[in-house]
């Protein structure tokens, strides 16, 4: 029966239709967000998962912690921009597969302190305090999952990534900081995921798949007709299986995208160190724009070079994962975020930076060359200048 139902998810061609005509039951609420651990110290794949179960273990408020080490477990590098500043570049060892899930429990009292929806509108969000985590690592990298576990019909679920993700920060922190908890932003994803039942069997042209779209979070639907009852941990599998690798993609992307947005940063950072040294007035001044700031304009061209053969890589080798994803059983539901971020650019701000820097530096020469002539000029003046007291 699950293989049925999966089947049925992952056609491509749906016409969608109201979903108001049959009595429907609302059963669960989940978030989507990246979370990544970051252990400081370990030794090999055992090593990493023993130190997470170790330091997780510890937080009195998760219970059925689970770390799945898969088949064939390995670990990979996964690039991120540092969180320490401009030009930062780290290298985050994850599982290449398996999967941590825990029940975490974060009592209502707290909930406004950690959940920065909350601190922004000043009010509580009403999503439950029993919460589902489940992080997978598969091939692009790791997907979390963050369900509201007793939470009302209609609940943002969205806000309760937010707020488990401060939360174990807090936690996590307190421990010491052998594990970190980093976060690959949008976390949470920009839409509210929620599965529902309705009775009877599927009519022909209905859309399992349903999203409203909005302004702040879109709300996706997963819709599943049935005689008989089915778990709702099989319903769940299934409904986020659809969307993990999808997320899995959209998420390295945006690890591309922040690592070329940051290196973009930094050459702006050094374009403004060479205009200060254009601006220098004085003695000082002439002499950082003609013996210093050479160096400093090639410096940035050679960078912006980098940077502009980077973009043509990026979205070469984005195009192709996305075309290879898309070539897989299934549907994208949000092949437009993944497409937003391939088509995402740099290049026109990179030739704005080169053009700048090109101009210093022709000003800078062009003045070393007048520099040079009126010191040719005046040294000529001098040298005739002594001739003719030698010749008298």
């Amino acid at each position: 029966m699950q293989e049925c139902i999966f089947h049925l998810f992952m056609q491509r061609d749906f016409t969608r239709r109201t979903l108001t005509t049959w009595t429907e039951s609302e059963l669960c609420n989940f978030g989507v967000g990246c979370f990544i651990f970051k252990v400081d110290q370990f030794k090999g794949a055992d090593g990493w998962f023993k130190t997470i179960e170790d330091e997780l273990g510890q937080i009195g408020t998760i219970k059925e912690l689970i770390l799945d080490r898969a088949n064939n477990f390995s670990m990979g590098s996964m690039r991120r921009v540092d969180d320490n500043g401009i030009g930062q570049i780290e290298e985050v060892e994850q599982p290449t597969r398996g999967s941590i899930s825990f029940t975490i429990s974060i009592p209502e009292r707290i909930q406004q302190k950690f959940n920065p929806y909350s601190v922004a509108a000043g009010r509580k969000y009403e999503i439950g305090t029993e919460f589902q985590v489940d992080t997978r690592y598969l091939f692009h990298g790791p997907v979390t999952f963050v369900e509201c576990v007793n939470a009302p019909p209609g609940t943002l679920a969205s806000s309760a990534v937010a707020l488990v993700r401060e939360y174990l920060r807090s936690e996590l922190q307190k421990l010491g900081g052998t594990v970190e908890l980093l976060v690959v932003g949008p976390s949470p994803f920009h839409a509210d995921f929620r599965i529902k039942t309705m009775p009877g069997a599927k009519p022909e042209e209905f859309d399992p798949i349903n999203i409203q779209k909005a302004r702040g979070f879109d709300i996706c639907t997963f819709t599943f007709h049935q005689e008989a009852g089915i778990p709702l941990e099989i319903l769940k599998r299934i409904s986020q299986s659809i969307i993990s690798d999808e997320f899995s993609l959209y998420y390295e992307l945006v690890r591309d995208r922040e690592i070329r947005s940051d290196q973009l940063q930094g050459i702006a950072i050094d374009l403004d160190i060479l205009v200060d040294m254009h601006q220098t007035r004085g003695i000082k001044g002439v002499f950082r724009r003609l013996f210093r700031s050479s160096h400093k304009a090639r410096e940035i061209i050679l960078d912006i070079l980098t940077a502009e053969a980077a973009e043509a890589n990026a979205k070469r080798s984005n195009t192709q994962q996305l075309k290879e994803l898309k070539e897989q059983p299934g549907r994208l539901i949000y092949q437009d975020k993944l497409q937003d971020q391939i088509d995402t650019s740099f290049i026109t701000e990179l030739r704005a930076l080169k053009e700048s820097a090109s101009m210093l530096e022709s000003g800078r020469t062009k003045e070393f060359e007048v520099a040079v002539l009126s010191l040719a000029t005046l040294l000529g003046a001098a040298s005739g200048a002594v001739a003719s007291l030698i010749a008298k």
